[in-house]
């Protein structure tokens, strides 16, 4: 059967609202200083790659070397582009196959539709099926596409749980300062983890009760 390839367009919804969030400082700057202003690696980063003359094999090395040494993350390339800054899809999908950065992050910024397996760390389809027994009893069969659908359009909503890694009440009720950032907004709670997991180092995959 031929997989369907979605845009997921609440995805880039939630990632607007992340924008705006309270969310706290990541950041450090980049090196000690005595000076009162600091300086970030995104602060002299973001010049070079908002400059015409960069070329896209030109982004791609200085984000490679920049992540591989750990001066940037997953989610400060996020928070470049939620600042303006576009990068070259080849550039992306290089980091991608490097595993520099995740398959989620680099079509979502490339404005490419998204498949389950980009939103591996929250969805698994046998999982949500066997979480989630009231879709079998609604008359959903199982299909990893129909259950894809079901999750975007109402599942990351309702806050269903959907994969062993993310359980979404579990997030809110350990890391209160970024549910409450978010709001009450349970899809964006998915958005949020799947771009930022690995910069907080952050656990949700423990059941309540």
């Amino acid at each position: 059967m031929k997989k369907i390839r979605l845009r997921f367009t609440a995805a880039v919804s939630a990632a607007v609202i992340l924008a705006g969030s309270a969310l706290p400082v990541r950041a450090a700057a980049a090196y000690d200083s005595d000076y009162t202003q600091t300086v970030t690696m995104e602060s002299l980063l973001i010049p070079a790659l908002m400059n015409p003359k960069t070329n896209d094999d030109g982004v791609y090395r200085q984000l490679y070397q920049a992540l591989r040494f750990q001066k940037l993350t997953q989610g400060s390339i996020f928070d470049m582009y939620q600042k303006g800054v576009r990068y070259p899809a080849a550039a992306l999908q290089k980091l991608a196959a490097d595993g520099l950065i995740s398959t989620y992050l680099y079509k979502l910024m490339a404005g490419l539709p998204q498949g389950p397996e980009d939103f591996a760390p929250v969805f698994n389809a046998a999982y949500y099926y066997a979480a989630n027994p009231d879709l079998a009893a609604a008359g959903i069969p199982y299909d990893e596409n129909t259950l894809f659908v079901n999750f975007l359009t109402s599942g990351m909503q309702a806050g269903r749980i959907a994969s062993a890694e993310f359980n979404p009440s579990y997030f809110k009720i350990n890391y209160p300062q970024f549910a409450a950032a978010l709001g009450d907004n349970p899809a964006a709670w998915y958005v949020f983890y799947l771009i930022y997991h690995e910069d907080y180092q952050l656990d949700c995959s423990r059941r309540l009760g």
